[in-house]
């Protein structure tokens, strides 16, 4: 939807079909991803959880909610339940990728990208933010090797690695 309209006008499409969609997991799916990639994360949140009414074992409903919460924590990685987010958002992540990690590359993205936003955001370590790092290469490296063809996936990699690079610079360099 966000590719050929507006947000607004995304929502308004929305709104005038809901009442022949609202029984419809996925279309509370659409809308909340809607949400998650390009609006308001708790109006997202709302469409997500009535995905999970018919869909609870739908893995793109997994993968959204995963998303959510990763994303929700970097956009406050203060906030007291920031870590909680993360660690329920990373174990749906790659219990994703491990069952269907062969097949859909999405889920490596999402991953990829939004621990590499909370590495960045997170009140850690610079030893926490180096392993975490390293694990999250890892897993893109094994992503590109599934994936040669996907180029957002390679850009992932190459800014993970930028990223991972950086906590071998000594503070004083950087």
């Amino acid at each position: 939807m966000a590719r050929n309209f507006s947000l607004d006008d995304a929502r308004r499409l929305y709104d005038d079909i809901e009442d022949l969609c609202k029984d419809d997991y996925h279309y509370w799916l659409q809308r909340g991803s809607l949400e998650v990639q390009h609006g308001n994360l708790k109006v997202a949140r709302n469409w997500l959880q009535q995905a999970f009414a018919g869909g609870e074992h739908d893995h793109r409903v997994q993968t959204e909610w995963a998303y959510y919460l990763l994303k929700s924590a970097w956009k406050n990685p203060n906030g007291e339940d920031a870590e909680e987010r993360v660690a329920t958002g990373k174990e749906i992540l790659l219990e994703q990728i491990a069952v269907r990690g062969g097949e859909d590359s999405y889920p490596w993205h999402v991953y990829g990208s939004q621990m590499l936003a909370w590495i960045r955001r997170a009140p850690m370590s610079d030893d926490q933010r180096a392993r975490e790092l390293e694990t999250v290469k890892k897993h893109i490296d094994e992503a590109v090797r599934l994936f040669p063809r996907m180029r957002d996936l390679r850009d992932l990699k190459r800014d993970i690695e930028e990223e991972w690079l950086m906590t071998a610079v000594p503070p004083d360099l950087k």
